[in-house]
């Protein structure tokens, strides 16, 4: 996906990211829409995954159910790849605005 067509800026995050409740990733950026990660696993295109991440300094995680919109190799053992989110509580929508706000 080019800039031209992101609606909303992205933000290098580096944090560890619980998804499908067993498999661990780690997060490139993030968005107001969505997150990428890179992770041993590749995930299916399209599927949605219940991912769970604390943002540098939070105490409660963001649990959001995000849609895997694009899936590329990064390196022989890894993948990267972009969520959107799909249904995200509106108090772990407002930190994440928050955050945004004040990175």
């Amino acid at each position: 996906m080019s800039i031209e067509q992101r609606q909303h800026p992205r933000l290098p995050l580096d944090v560890e990211v619980d998804y499908r409740g067993r498999a661990i990733a780690r997060s490139r950026n993030i968005s107001k829409e969505g997150i990428c990660l890179i992770s041993e696993e590749k995930p299916e295109e399209g599927k949605i995954l219940n991912l769970q991440f604390f943002l540098p300094g939070a105490d409660q995680p963001i649990q959001a159910y995000a849609r895997v919109m694009w899936v590329r190799e990064a390196s022989e053992h890894y993948y990267e790849f972009g969520l959107k989110y799909w249904e995200i509580d509106e108090a772990d929508e407002k930190r994440l605005e928050a955050y945004f706000r004040e990175t």
